[in-house]
């Protein structure tokens, strides 16, 4: 029996609708964006009965990449902090919300860059039923922390030791596996919480006990579930955001350079008020794929690469097609990610759209903005970390994850439009 499998039978023994996730494609996952985070079965049922058995059995557990769960059934609901990895802001969070701080019922998203808080609680009233996810962007004061927040009423949700697109697996913060169901959370709390980290539109939904009763309706921005919405984007400047990771560095020999191969592909579309509208990640299982201390650094399992990842001519294809259509692009030393790129480009027989579009670099273009002296006196190209705490007077730590660097680049060009650092009509 896989470890998949055993987390499963624990989920369906705590009484959660369990379904079964795999990287095959058949005809319940062909049509969605990201077939990690998609049911191999049919599922939709489970909002409303509970799950037979017989049914858990006969899912491919031998073939699973993960497994997941329905949130609206029996109340279950995530509250899904996106774009966050401070425990210290996580402590708040479930403090306000009654939990403790050892609460089993918190994942770390596989990204590495979110939190998955599972609670049970009511829907707010104003929903109607099929409200899948409601999307809060942060207050002002608060979006160095988080980039949103998403809470999951009626949806399916991955639970660990799943496996990510980015390589990674989702975990458990606080423990191997929750012991008991999620905990109630009062309607009142998830209101409080909404109330002060959150953009939001009050309505009072009624008065009782001595105190209004507030519900919150957000503004109008892309989910998760938007994301993949590029028809969102007409009209609008398109920004794609990217980042790459490699087996090894470029070699110079006295005629040409050697570019090493590439192994994980992130990217990202943006519209110049920072609203993300298309997020993808990617391995890549390039031909006679070998062992390099590269892998050691950036966290990357090889045999996860050869087991999940992408053929590079296929996820080369996602890439240009999204490039086809963006006005800029932009990465943290763009002079390193664009060359490799191109070289796999060239290799792999897939059209170079890059040569007609305008590129920019925040490396290269917050060198005097972030003002850090070299060991010659002169300022030195900055990290993404001394960028991003130059923008929010905040620490963060760099994963060496294309998916996670690429969403960080994102929130810094963001920051960096917003405060006219860079204006894009000077390219």
């Amino acid at each position: 029996m896989t470890e998949i499998e055993l987390f499963a039978k624990h989920y369906f023994g705590l009484g959660l609708n369990v379904t079964c996730i795999s990287n095959r494609i058949n005809e319940h996952n062909f049509y969605c964006r990201n077939i990690l985070k998609t049911p191999n079965h049919k599922w939709k049922h489970l909002f409303t009965q509970r799950q037979l058995q017989t049914e858990f059995q006969k899912y491919e557990w031998d073939s699973a990449t993960g497994v997941g769960c329905v949130t609206g059934f029996q109340d279950l609901r995530v509250i899904d902090i996106d774009g966050c990895n401070d425990y210290n802001f996580l402590d708040e969070v479930l403090a306000l919300l009654e939990l403790p701080t050892n609460y089993e019922w918190v994942t770390l998203s596989g990204s590495k860059n979110g939190f998955h808080i599972f609670i049970s609680s009511n829907k707010f009233s104003y929903l109607n039923e099929s409200q899948v996810v409601t999307t809060f962007p942060p207050k002002e004061e608060y979006k160095h922390k988080l980039e949103k927040v998403e809470i999951l009423w009626n949806t399916h949700v991955v639970l660990p030791p799943s496996i990510h697109n980015s390589g990674n697996s989702y975990s458990f913060i606080n423990c191997k596996y929750p012991k008991s169901l999620p905990k109630v959370v009062k309607h009142r709390k998830v209101s409080s919480f909404i109330d002060k980290y959150l953009q939001a539109e009050k309505k009072i939904i009624g008065r009782g006990y001595g105190e209004v009763l507030f519900e919150f309706i957000p503004p109008n921005i892309p989910s998760n579930l938007d994301e993949d919405d590029v028809s969102r984007l007409e009209n609008k400047t398109i920004i794609c955001v990217l980042d790459i990771e490699t087996d090894g560095l470029p070699r110079k020999n006295l005629v040409s350079i050697e570019y090493p191969n590439v192994v994980q592909v992130a990217w990202l579309l943006m519209d110049t008020d920072g609203n993300i509208f298309k997020k993808e990640s990617d391995l890549i299982n390039y031909p006679n794929i070998t062992y390099t201390e590269a892998f050691a650094v950036n966290q990357i399992d090889i045999n996860l690469v050869k087991r999940i990842g992408k053929q590079p001519d296929e996820a080369y294809r996602k890439l240009i097609s999204d490039i086809k259509i963006s006005d800029f692009i932009v990465a943290h030393n763009i002079d390193f990610d664009l060359p490799i790129l191109r070289s796999q480009l060239k290799k792999y027989q897939v059209q170079d759209p890059f040569s007609s579009k305008k590129t920019i670099c925040t490396m290269k273009e917050t060198i005097d903005y972030c003002n850090i002296p070299n060991f010659d006196g002169r300022n030195k190209f900055p990290k993404l970390t001394e960028l991003y705490k130059k923008l929010f007077d905040y620490d963060i730590e760099q994963k060496h994850n294309a998916e996670s660097d690429a969403f960080l680049t994102a929130k810094c060009f963001k920051e960096l439009l917003t405060k006219g650092i860079i204006d894009l009509d000077n390219y």
